[in-house]
């Protein structure tokens, strides 16, 4: 019983020092981003974004529309020196960027940033013909201490009268960066576009990042050490 207790006494200490040196979970500063199947018409929307409710950008038409069934690479992030979000999306010969501005205080130096899994997914509505959607080829940027990866690379759904179908990550992608800055890559597919298949929000992928300023960045190095004189303490405490 003493040692379980010792044992005890150790993680209560250790867990002090991790909640005290944590950074606080405000949802004061974030942004959500949709790309979706649109219209080809240009009468609908195709990539939109928005710290509450979603805004649509302007951009795509007949020229710059989804090719039904082959992947367009995209690069989405966000970069703090302009306080901006972005989407870029890699139209052969014809590349397009749509950024937003996220209304809150914007997080300045060491950033911890959350994409939470429910809000990082993909969706297909009933239709009566066969969609589907792929965000595939995901990976995250370089430079960041990636504390919990994506859980997978590659999220897709397929419907024929059967939606909505929702995919989504297993779990949240949590990682911090030294700038505030990062970025995600990867590739959409959408099939089945038009007619009696996909359009507007049909067909739709959808990510949410949360960040938060870590007021010391060297609390991080702190809260491992002070962990460690604990456990030393209590180890040789154990041998008496």
């Amino acid at each position: 019983m003493r040692t379980l207790f010792r044992s005890s006494q150790s993680f209560a200490l250790s867990l002090f020092f991790l909640t005290g040196f944590l950074p606080a979970r405000a949802a004061d500063f974030g942004f959500t981003v949709v790309i979706q199947a649109g219209r080809a018409n240009g009468s609908s929307w195709e990539v939109g974004f928005g710290d509450g409710s979603v805004v649509p950008t302007s951009g795509l038409n007949s020229t710059n529309y989804w090719n039904d069934g082959s992947p367009l690479n995209f690069t989405m992030g966000y970069q703090h020196s302009n306080n901006i979000a972005y989407v870029d999306l890699a139209f052969p010969g014809s590349p397009w960027q749509g950024t937003f501005s996220p209304s809150g205080t914007a997080p300045t130096g060491l950033t911890y940033w959350d994409l939470p899994a429910s809000n990082f997914s993909v969706e297909a509505q009933w239709r009566p013909g066969a969609t589907s959607i792929t965000a595939g080829n995901l990976q995250l940027g370089s430079g960041l201490n990636v504390l919990q990866g994506l859980s997978t690379t590659s999220l897709t759904v397929s419907q024929q009268k059967s939606g909505p179908v929702t995919a989504t990550l297993a779990a949240p992608v949590l990682f911090t960066s030294a700038t505030g800055d990062w970025l995600l890559t990867g590739a959409i597919t959408f099939v089945g576009l038009g007619g009696n298949g996909a359009k507007d929000s049909d067909l739709a992928f959808q990510i949410t990042a949360e960040g938060t300023e870590v007021a010391e960045p060297g609390a991080w190095k702190l809260m491992l050490g002070g962990m460690l004189l604990i456990a030393g303490m209590f180890r040789l405490r154990g041998k008496r």
